[in-house]
Formats: C-alpha cells, sequence, structure tokens
C-alpha cells in the first residue's frame, strides 16, 4: 500500500459499530497521519466533535445506533445523522463517498489493538 501525502479526499462518511475502538483508530489514521478534519458522532453523546485538520478533506464517523449490523436498517437512526451533517457541515450526502465498518471476528479487539500501536 502506498500512502499520497496531500491527496485530497473531499467528504467522506464512515459508519461504524463500536463506540471505542473505531473511533480511536480513524482518528490515528486520518487526523494524526493523513492530516484530514474528522467531525465525529456518538450515539451516546449529544454532540458532535471536530478535529480540525485539512479542510477539503473531511471524514466523519459515526457509529449506528446499536453495535450490530441489524441497526443501519434503522431509518430514522441514519436519516437525522444524514440531515445533522448536511445543515451543521454541509455535507452533500448524495454525493459523499459512504463506508459501512463492521467486524464480527471474535478477537477485533485483539486486532484493532495491534493496529492502533502500528499506527503510532
Amino acid at each position: 500500500m502506498e500512502l499520497i501525502e496531500n491527496k485530497r479526499v473531499g467528504k467522506v462518511l464512515l459508519i461504524v459499530e463500536g463506540s471505542k475502538h473505531e473511533f480511536s483508530l480513524m482518528k490515528k489514521i486520518f487526523v494524526d497521519v493523513l492530516g484530514y478534519t474528522q467531525i465525529e458522532k456518538r450515539r451516546e453523546r449529544e454532540e458532535y466533535y471536530v478535529r480540525e485538520g485539512d479542510k477539503h478533506s473531511i471524514v466523519a464517523v459515526v457509529n449506528t445506533k446499536t453495535s450490530n449490523i441489524s441497526s443501519i436498517n434503522s431509518e430514522e437512526y441514519l436519516d437525522q445523522i444524514y440531515e445533522e451533517l448536511i445543515e451543521k457541515y454541509e455535507f452533500d450526502i448524495d454525493n459523499t463517498a459512504i463506508y459501512y465498518l463492521f467486524d464480527r471476528d471474535r478477537m477485533r479487539k485483539n486486532i484493532l489493538m495491534n493496529m492502533l500501536r502500528l499506527c503510532k
């Protein structure tokens, strides 16, 4: 894999299942390594959190309503998130790359922690 520094990606939305390690990993990669702006919305918090970086490369990381894959069918929840991203951060959801990141590996915590160590 090749890392292209100063590559602008526009706006990307990552929808994750977890509530802790996934956010830490995304911060390490997109903020600490690549210098992008990260918008974070965790299901257990009311407010969004923004880490400022490159204003032309913005990655929004939100988690699903619950920590299982069936919660992506909760349209009201995701519709609310989309509306908030559009209103607060001018995210054009129709022209944004959206990725769903789910893992069901029973060793997922160990894998994520090892990935975090590699990013340090």
